[in-house]
């Protein structure tokens, strides 16, 4: 049983996170049974975020305001309240309440319009359309859905050799190119790069001169 619950969790979430998609939001692979949960399973997910940003914006902007207020105050009053603070309190945290009902319910109705505006921009979308620059062209009005996208379809950067796919030199050598030093690919990179027979400063001819001169 708890293997099928997890099977049955993970499929609804590949339903919905397909939508953030461009190619495939339109869910043509669903049938409409299946095309209605998962709007309703990203419209939930995008309201969750949307929470969390919002209160990770209100601490913020109460951190901002307790730090004004300490730099106004003299040292002695500084340092006491930072004491009485770290005693009590365990330090100044801003304390996010749940929204009411009636801004739970705006919170939704604006997810439900940022997604009616993603959807509109990604109709008929063809297949082969490179989804990060779409996305970059096409996420303004829809700012929860675009960061829904970056949290589930994102890749967090690394700086391990064998994941730098775009660098030069982490194409010299295949799978094994992370056991290498950085000296030894240096050297395979000038080696590749200075061949003599692809080095236009060669003369072809070279060899046969060299001969008569000999001679």
């Amino acid at each position: 049983a708890l293997c099928k619950s997890k099977k049955a969790k993970s499929t609804d979430e590949l339903m919905w996170v397909s939508m953030l998609d461009p190619r495939s939001s339109e869910l043509k692979h669903l049938n409409p049974a299946e095309a209605e949960r998962a709007r309703e399973h990203l419209i939930d997910a995008a309201v969750e975020l949307a929470k969390e940003m919002n209160a990770t914006t209100e601490c913020s902007n109460e951190n901002v305001s307790f730090r004004t207020n300490m730099d106004q105050m003299t040292t002695p009053h500084k340092e006491n309240l930072a004491w009485l603070t770290d005693v009590y309190s365990g330090g100044v945290e801003a304390e996010v309440e749940e929204p009411i009902p009636e801004q739970e319910e705006k919170l939704r109705e604006r997810c439900k319009s940022q997604l009616l505006v993603y959807m509109s921009n990604a109709h008929s979308t063809p297949v082969t359309t490179n989804a990060l620059k779409w996305r970059k062209a096409n996420q303004k009005g829809c700012s929860i859905i675009a960061a829904l996208a970056r949290k589930w379809l994102g890749c967090i950067a690394t700086s391990a050799p064998s994941e730098r796919a775009f660098s030069k030199s982490g194409n010299v050598v295949t799978t094994k190119r992370c056991s290498l030093a950085l000296d030894g690919i240096r050297d395979v990179m000038f080696v590749g790069e200075n061949y003599a027979e692809l080095d236009d400063n060669i003369p072809s001819d070279s060899s046969d001169n060299d001969t008569e001169n000999e001679k």
